[in-house]
């Protein structure tokens, strides 16, 4: 009896782990899922300083649900932070969504800001902008921006959205 009742104890407490452990998003069933998010960018002819951070936040069309973010990405002092005039970047984005039902992400809408020098500079960065939403079923859903001047500290480019 008393292994029983261990038995019956460990499947209670696997099950109850494995409630909470998986996404509360609601999925039907076999609708694919967000794995990965990427941001794409194309520097046009103004350059985006080695030590100006870039922001970015993707969040569902309602702004309710943050899908990805990052903070403080690309910006120290090495050359490979400095996006030079006519250059392509990409970097993955910090993934809160991860096991979100594809159809909660549609028309998904961006923000992007920089900082620069450390929040007391001066920086113009001119480029084009691309998320990726990466899912399970080996589809993209993609937003982009063209034309994006972000001009010195705490700049924000106009929020843009996924058809």
């Amino acid at each position: 009896m008393k292994n029983y009742l261990k038995l019956q104890l460990a499947s209670v407490t696997t099950a109850a782990i494995a409630m909470i452990l998986l996404p509360s998003f609601s999925l039907k069933k076999d609708e694919p899922i967000l794995l990965k998010v990427i941001f794409v960018t194309h520097t046009n002819n103004d350059d985006k300083d080695h030590d100006t951070c870039i922001f970015v936040d993707v969040k569902t069309a309602d702004g309710q649900t943050q899908i990805a973010h990052v903070s403080n990405a690309d910006c120290g002092p090495s050359d490979g932070t400095q996006y030079k005039d006519d250059s392509d970047h990409q970097f993955e984005l910090q993934c809160d969504g991860v096991g979100m039902a594809k159809s909660a992400c549609k028309h998904f809408v961006v923000n992007i800001h920089q900082e620069t020098h450390g929040g007391a500079g001066h920086d113009t960065w001119k480029f084009n902008a691309k998320v990726i939403l990466q899912f399970s079923d080996h589809t993209n859903m993609v937003a982009e921006k063209g034309g994006i001047t972000l001009v010195n500290n705490n700049a924000s480019a106009p929020e843009f959205s996924a058809p």
